[in-house]
């Protein structure tokens, strides 16, 4: 089995110990020599894109308790008997969605989960980069910068190991008691401080408020997860004119083209939103990772 990143094995590990509650909660007393067993006749309610997940999920839980055996027959298990299809991932998260989620937000908890959606739409961060993010701010000279952990950077695919997000607009326009700036710098302050408590269990707190969201969409009738918010700032940054690299790196990609190829669409960008501004450095990098030619670099 190939190594992997402990922030990886952690999330498996967090999965499989969900799946072993399932499996026991049917059953206290089976043995978990049937683990394997039961898997294979949940794949009917399992995605045939996720099952990979809950396999890999499995197996590292079988590791964990020495069931070596066991981790090596779900290791051979195909995705024969899962559902086609792709769960909907909503490419956007626009005003009258935001006000169909408040409607429904009527426990601490929920209001909790959609000043989340609050801020990724303001700061575009990865639900899980928000654990580490550090916002520095600079009164005297009307700055505000947020500092993120890029979640995905091994392997090449990240713009480096911390981006920048510049948030300077966003603080300038709550300093000068604009009432919709002010309220949305006070949003993201309060995301932060709720992350703050919850930092040292912070997986617990992020699946908690994905089963959250997940209750929350039904009620209100959307599709929605925490990465819609991320949908909607890339969309927000194309209606605000900003180039590819630009995007690339307020993103934490290395790759100039994902969000034009992935992410939320211009058209679904809102108006006279303060974009935050990009770190000259990072952009460069993206740059020259996503077209390492010499000859393009020295025009660009």
């Amino acid at each position: 089995m190939a190594r992997r990143i402990k922030s990886t094995t952690r999330q498996y590990r967090d999965r499989g110990i969900q799946l072993l509650r399932a499996f026991r909660k049917e059953s206290p007393d089976r043995n978990i020599s049937e683990f394997p067993d039961w898997l294979d006749r949940q794949k009917k309610s399992i995605r045939r894109n996720t099952w990979y997940q809950y396999k890999q999920s499995a197996i590292q839980i079988m590791m964990d308790l020495g069931q070596t055996g066991a981790a090596n027959q779900i290791d051979l298990m195909g995705s024969e008997g899962c559902f086609g299809g792709r769960m909907k991932v909503t490419r956007s998260l626009p005003d009258r969605t935001m006000d169909k989620l408040y409607a429904v937000a009527t426990t601490p908890q929920r209001i909790d989960v959609w000043i989340w959606l609050q801020a990724g739409r303001i700061a575009g961060l990865r639900p899980g980069e928000w654990r580490d993010a550090r916002l520095s701010v600079d009164e005297e000279k009307m700055t505000a910068h947020l500092v993120v952990k890029n979640e995905k950077h091994t392997n090449g695919r990240g713009n480096g190991a911390t981006r920048t997000i510049d948030l300077s607009t966003l603080y300038m326009r709550a300093r000068a008691e604009d009432p919709e700036n002010m309220r949305a710098w006070e949003i993201l302050n309060d995301h932060l401080k709720t992350v703050a408590k919850h930092r040292e269990t912070f997986r617990k707190f992020y699946v908690n408020s994905r089963n959250v969201l997940y209750r929350m969409a039904k009620d209100a009738g959307v599709s929605v997860n925490l990465y819609s918010s991320r949908h909607q700032f890339v969309a927000d940054l194309k209606a605000a004119g900003k180039t590819k690299p630009e995007i690339a790196s307020l993103m934490g990609h290395s790759d100039a083209e994902t969000a034009t190829t992935h992410y939320g669409r211009k058209i679904s960008g809102r108006a006279d939103v303060p974009v935050p501004m990009a770190s000259p450095a990072e952009i460069a990098t993206v740059r020259v990772r996503s077209d390492p030619r010499p000859d393009v670099q020295k025009s660009s």
